[in-house]
């Protein structure tokens, strides 16, 4: 019998895609709960997940004031981090050594 010591990607790998694929665009806090992933499914911890995240200093988290039809405020938290580090992540995340290109906002970036 062989053993795998593949790690099955876990809540945190699966926000980073998430936020990875929006190529430096801040991420809405409902877009990283109750999706899939090309990791796989991420659920209702997903946010949790992504304030543990921002709290650790790996992504960048900011809260936008959005006014409802009821005319109150709120407060919305989206999640990014800078593009430099995106590549990194990309790069790092299970499943993507072998992307041989992928988009950029400024074209293609070849590995």
């Amino acid at each position: 019998m062989s053993v795998m010591n593949n790690k099955k990607p876990g809540g945190r790998e699966k926000v980073l895609s998430i936020i990875s694929s929006a190529r430096g665009r801040p991420v809405p806090s409902w877009d990283v709960q109750k999706v899939h992933t090309p990791l796989g499914w991420l659920g209702t911890s997903g946010d949790r997940k992504a304030r543990e995240l921002a709290a650790e200093g790996i992504i960048s988290v900011e809260y936008i004031l959005v006014e409802g039809p009821d005319g109150k405020r709120r407060r919305y938290a989206h999640y990014s981090f800078p593009e430099s580090q995106q590549l990194e992540l990309f790069d790092s995340l299970p499943g993507n050594q072998d992307v041989v290109g992928y988009p950029t906002q400024y074209g293609s970036y070849n590995v």
